[in-house]
């Protein structure tokens, strides 16, 4: 889905209905990157246990963990590079990920000529904050009239 777009020079900039128009496929793809970082975190946790538990020792081929061990670390980057492939498809569309722990999304905004950003947040039903582009989430204001 490629809803219309203006530009303010190289960056695309939406109009509040086009960045509501993407919410369904950003929610949608969040919900994956949710659960892609979750098996990071919990193979990272293994990771560490591991060399908690050995030192570098686990490290050397032979060693009783070694093969579980790079199984693990294997793991962790493929999945690590399926949940990049979906914040690049989120980013593909114009928009900016901000924070992929809670969901955090922008989109560039012409405010009355000024660029700002429009401000989502996983669960929030439509766009209903902005901020400027060099504040951030703490600073961002209701959406009013323009």
């Amino acid at each position: 889905m490629e809803p219309s777009s203006k530009s303010s020079g190289a960056v695309r900039t939406f109009t509040i209905e086009e960045a509501n128009e993407l919410l369904p496929f950003i929610t949608e793809s969040l919900n994956k990157a949710f659960v892609l970082n979750e098996r990071i975190k919990s193979l990272t946790n293994d990771i560490e246990n591991l060399v908690s538990i050995w030192g570098k020792d686990v490290l050397e081929r032979g060693h009783i963990d070694n093969a579980y061990y790079f199984s693990k670390v294997t793991e962790r980057e493929s999945v690590y590079q399926g949940m990049i492939n979906l914040v690049n498809g989120i980013q593909a569309n114009g928009c900016i990920v901000k924070d992929i722990e809670t969901g955090l999304v922008d989109f560039y905004f012409s405010n009355n000529g000024e660029l700002a950003f429009l401000c989502w947040k996983y669960g929030e039903q439509r766009i209903k904050h902005w901020h400027p582009v060099d504040e951030g989430f703490k600073t961002r204001r209701p959406i009013r009239n323009f």
